[in-house]
């Protein structure tokens, strides 16, 4: 019985991680038949949710270099690409480029502060290779000899030898969160090419949205109370519900599982800088299965689970309650946890200043294990940064442990904030055994005194000497 569910399960397993998109030379042109001159059209959502078209000039195939692949230089033109100078916009990433009725791949890369709506089209075949896994993770940015634009009739270069093209910025839609919360993370995702939007009166949009090449699509990271999603566009999907997106990397994160949502833009908002859309995340239609070099990659239907998180924070008489739901992935997991906790505190405290702050964190582990921690913190300036690095911290420590890594099931945290400044210091400490036994109980007496006074505060706390410990001295650290 135990043989026939492990099979069971492979079979399912495999049924949902293989990628079935293939080249179909009926609808897909290969790059090599491309040539400079030719036009045609790519497709993308600048308002609401209707797909429009845009038009495309291909200016050259730009050849391969290392594990960059070809990449097809075009001028891009129409909408509010050039009527409203929007040249190319972050949200863009994904949109799909047709030739003669062929689809030839996704708008991807650009140059920050062009003068001209200048694109990058990552090739089809490389997207569905990524899919596939037949090229490593990653999304680095490419640089590209001056000479070789220039022979393509590009003048405008300026005088270096080599001009770089990066992935399109990626916008981040984020609802519910306090500036300081954002600024907290804001790090994490910059570095990878995306560019922070506040959602207009947050949360989702109740609207219809296609689910077709062009439609504004992405990944969502956290949702309930305070949402974050990141939005691109969707480059194909087939009869069976597989999809590619965005041309380029997400976040280098290889395997992933991310519910895929579709989107609603509110507007374009140019920008000298990069012109950006301002959208909400609309339906939830599938998951996110794969974040490759050329693509992001996926299926319709089911939906991941998320990790489920309760925040509370009691501030004298006002008690909040926060319920969100982050992605589970190693290098997102934590961060996102603590930056919904932080975002709480600075959402239930105006004043922050000078205040204590107690936390409790319960979790609900897997096997149905529990661990459950307290600890209080003192801040002179923002209550929300300190409960949030000492939770990801534990998180990290589970998570990255050299024995084995523990994922949570279910996060609790319960956060009590007081005004004032009650702080102590360790001024001795004092033991009834000097001389004790491998699992020998003794006591320790921690004498504190507190801050801007004399008064002596004595702390008892009991010991257990741990069953392996050698023969010898031991030394016992007390800090907090």
């Amino acid at each position: 019985m135990r043989r026939t569910t492990l099979v069971i399960f492979a079979l399912i397993f495999l049924s949902l991680t293989c990628f079935a998109i293939t080249f179909n030379p009926q609808t897909m042109m290969r790059v090599k038949d491309i040539k400079p001159g030719m036009k045609g059209y790519g497709l993308t959502v600048f308002k609401g949710t209707k797909i429009e078209k845009f038009d495309v000039e291909i200016l050259g195939v730009l050849p391969k270099d290392n594990i960059t692949g070809d990449i097809i230089l075009a001028r891009l033109s129409g909408g509010p690409i050039t009527q409203r100078n929007a040249k190319v916009i972050a949200g863009m990433s994904g949109s799909p480029v047709y030739i003669n009725g062929k689809l030839i791949g996704a708008v991807a890369l650009t140059w920050r502060y062009s003068l001209e709506p200048l694109a990058g089209i990552t090739p089809i075949e490389n997207m569905i290779a990524s899919a596939n896994k037949e090229v490593p993770i990653g999304g680095a940015s490419v640089s590209i000899k001056s000479s070789l634009l220039r022979s393509m009739g590009l003048k405008k270069l300026g005088n270096e030898d080599y001009i770089t093209m990066v992935p399109i910025a990626i916008p981040l839609i984020a609802s519910g969160f306090h500036p300081k919360a954002l600024g907290k993370i804001s790090s994490l995702f910059e570095e990878k090419g995306f560019v922070f939007m506040q959602a207009p009166g947050g949360g989702k949009m109740n609207v219809k949205t296609p689910l077709a090449p062009g439609a504004a699509f992405g990944c969502q990271l956290m949702s309930g109370d305070m949402q974050m999603t990141a939005i691109g566009t969707l480059t194909y999907i087939d009869e069976n519900g597989e999809w590619l997106a965005f041309g380029h990397s997400m976040m280098d994160m290889g395997d992933a599982q991310m519910p895929a949502v579709t989107a609603y833009i509110h507007d374009i908002i140019p920008s000298i800088m990069f012109s950006t859309k301002l959208g909400s995340p609309a339906e939830t239609v599938g998951s996110l299965t794969r974040d490759g070099y050329f693509s992001i990659s996926g299926k319709k239907g089911i939906v991941p689970k998320m990790l489920p998180i309760s925040i509370v924070v009691a501030n004298g008489d006002k008690k909040q309650k926060f319920n969100v739901e982050v992605v589970k992935h190693p290098s997102l997991t934590n961060s996102l946890i603590g930056t919904a906790v932080s975002n709480a505190v600075f959402l239930s405290c105006p004043d922050p200043v000078d205040v204590m702050t107690k936390v409790s964190l319960d979790l609900q582990l897997e096997g149905g294990r529990r661990l459950s921690i307290k600890d209080i913190f003192y801040s002179p300036t923002g209550a929300g940064i300190d409960p949030s690095f000492f939770i990801e911290d534990i998180l990290f420590l589970l998570s990255d442990n050299i024995y084995q890594a523990v994922y949570p099931e279910k996060v609790s945290v319960q956060i009590t904030v007081e005004k004032g400044k009650k702080l102590a210091r360790i001024d001795k400490l004092a033991v009834d055994k000097n001389i004790v036994k491998p699992g020998e109980n003794f006591s320790l007496t921690v004498y504190l005194k507190s801050y801007g006074t004399d008064e002596q505060i004595t702390l008892p706390i009991s010991l257990t000497v741990p069953y392996q410990a050698p023969e010898g001295r031991a030394t016992i650290y007390v800090g907090g």
